[in-house]
């Protein structure tokens, strides 16, 4: 079914996201518009030391810029009252695509418009009800009326995680670690969660627990997926999720990113496609897009 990679990290992906979060069940048409997005730089391991010196005073310099007490994030640099700090936020940022572009960092990237979670969402859940209301068993599923705890984060980092796992392929990479700033512990727990279900695209075998009300008793039983294709489906190259917090200058550069990326997307016509090369047209780093001209939209899953 495959493992997470046990040898040392020849690639170092830095997350962030930007954007709607929350569950799936809770989008209502008046978010229809909103988008979601998780953005990776990921780091080639010979490079990661380079490059954060490269980023480092950029870092320093907004940290420096920031009142006391103000968390690190370039959205807070553009609050009112905040107008010194945002001076020098924009200068930050400028300089920061600069410096991308000169070192040609590579972005992967995700994004996610709330109609097509909540219509995912709705499509399967009528399919779940149509399923129970035919089903004529004595045996009642544990769980089964419960209402889903989906986000729409949970989908995003699945698709990221196939990306960057289809990117270490490419780049001839054996290993890639994950690393966020400051997500908690239960976030922590969700990605890696979805990570973990990207292993096991292929096939898998799930417990199943109910209650028989004929015979009065539990019973349990399994439930087997297989998928069988020409094409790798499970992730093969993915290690694990880490959270190291904000003084890390990647973090910083892709907190810059994410929310950069998740303006240009949220300009864009409601019904423009969020994940393939065209979406990226016009916005300042649209050249460092990892397979920006692949058929890669994820818009449909």
């Amino acid at each position: 079914m495959g493992e997470p990679s046990s040898n040392a990290p020849d690639i170092l992906a830095f997350v962030d996201e930007a954007g709607e979060r929350g569950f799936v069940r809770d989008l209502s048409p008046e978010r229809d518009d909103l988008v979601s997005v998780l953005c990776a730089i990921p780091v080639p391991s010979e490079h990661l030391d380079c490059l954060r010196d490269e980023l480092r005073p950029l870092y320093d310099r907004f940290k420096e810029a920031a009142p006391d007490g103000a968390k690190l994030h370039i959205t807070d640099a553009f609050k009112p009252g905040n107008e010194e700090w945002r001076t020098v936020a924009e200068q930050v940022r400028k300089e920061l695509f600069s410096k991308m572009h000169e070192m040609q960092v590579i972005l992967i990237y995700v994004a996610r418009r709330c109609r097509v979670a909540r219509e995912m969402f709705e499509t399967m859940e009528d399919a779940r009800q149509q399923m129970m209301s035919k089903r004529r068993s004595s045996v009642k599923i544990v769980g089964a009326n419960r209402p889903s705890d989906e986000k729409i984060e949970d989908d995003l980092m699945k698709s990221l995680a196939l990306m960057l796992d289809a990117f270490a392929e490419d780049a001839s990479r054996q290993h890639v670690d994950i690393f966020f700033d400051e997500i908690d512990t239960e976030v922590a727990k969700r990605y890696e969660s979805s990570l973990g279900s990207t292993r096991l695209i292929s096939g898998s075998v799930s417990l199943v627990r109910g209650w028989d009300s004929r015979t009065k008793e539990k019973v349990e039983g399994q439930v087997t997926i297989s998928v069988e294709t020409p094409i790798r489906l499970d992730s093969k190259f993915l290690g694990t999720i880490s959270v190291v917090g904000k003084d890390d200058p990647l973090i910083f550069a892709v907190d810059i990113v994410a929310n950069s990326l998740w303006r240009h997307l949220s300009s864009l016509a409601t019904n423009t496609a969020l994940n393939n090369g065209t979406s990226v047209t016009g916005w300042d780093l649209e050249n460092l897009v990892w397979a920006k001209d692949a058929p890669n939209n994820f818009d449909l899953f």
